[in-house]
């Protein structure tokens, strides 16, 4: 019977041949199958990404932690008040099991109060934000003006502001302001608007927000924003940690 079986392979090698082949295609394709419909799944949500990337024009990958300083927690040393948030950023960031690719830190005071020093038609009292972001210097383009000192100068704090503010509020550069807020010493806090700018190049991920979208901010030097607000933690102060994420590195899985 094998002697049989074995005759009619040898006759009709050719067709045995096919069949094995064909045999082991199969088995291929059914192995690999999983794999490339891992990697078709994966491009569908770069892709999807992508799209509402564009839709939005907001960046699909980042982490974002946000908190309040408040005056009321004075009995707290500001130091660990603000280590503990930096703590709850990097906490949520090592949750994606991802290197960021952009980190950045926002503080600002919320709407303030300001009143222009001299007369100008159609400009009255502005609510205004006090902003600082880390390295900010080293992410724009001073289009109008200088950049801030960081000192006060004649005792006013310098600022720079967004193009936005320009059309927005009618702000020119020279603008002195006088702040509904006071220091320490009871004395009104002052700002002058001394630059204008941009971002120093297009799709910078450290623009979590489009620069233009601060139309309401004046931006001071982190020595200026913590004589201001942190020292003596007279008033409250948002803190935002953001953490970008390259969003071609998320998985389906995840």
């Amino acid at each position: 019977m094998l002697n049989f079986v074995w005759q009619k392979i040898l006759n009709k090698k050719w067709l045995i041949s096919c069949l094995l082949a064909g045999a082991i295609l199969l088995i291929a394709i059914a192995s690999c199958n999983p794999m490339y419909t891992h990697a078709a799944l994966q491009k569908t949500l770069t892709d999807q990404l992508e799209e509402q990337m564009l839709e939005s024009g907001q960046y699909p990958a980042i982490a974002h932690v946000s908190g309040t300083l408040s005056e009321s927690r004075l009995e707290h040393c500001y130091s660990e008040l603000f280590t503990s948030y930096e703590k709850g950023a990097e906490e949520l960031a090592a949750l994606y099991e991802k290197e960021a690719v952009e980190k950045v830190t926002l503080l600002c005071s919320g709407e303030v109060n300001m009143k222009l020093d001299t007369t100008r038609t159609g400009m009255s009292k502005l609510g205004i934000s006090v902003n600082h972001m880390f390295g900010i210097e080293e992410h724009i383009n001073i289009i109008f003006g200088e950049l801030y000192s960081e000192e006060k100068v004649d005792g006013v704090y310098e600022c720079i502001i967004s193009e936005r503010v320009l059309t927005s509020l009618g702000v020119v550069i020279g603008d002195v302001f006088t702040s509904e807020q006071s220091d320490s010493q009871g004395q009104p806090i002052k700002y002058k608007v001394v630059g204008v700018f941009e971002a120093s190049k297009e799709n910078d991920l450290y623009w979590v927000n489009d620069p233009l979208d601060y139309e309401s901010d004046f931006f001071v030097s982190k020595q200026a924003f913590d004589e201001i607000y942190m020292n003596d933690m007279l008033y409250s102060v948002n803190v935002n940690y953001y953490a970008v994420f390259d969003y071609r590195d998320i998985e389906i899985e995840e």
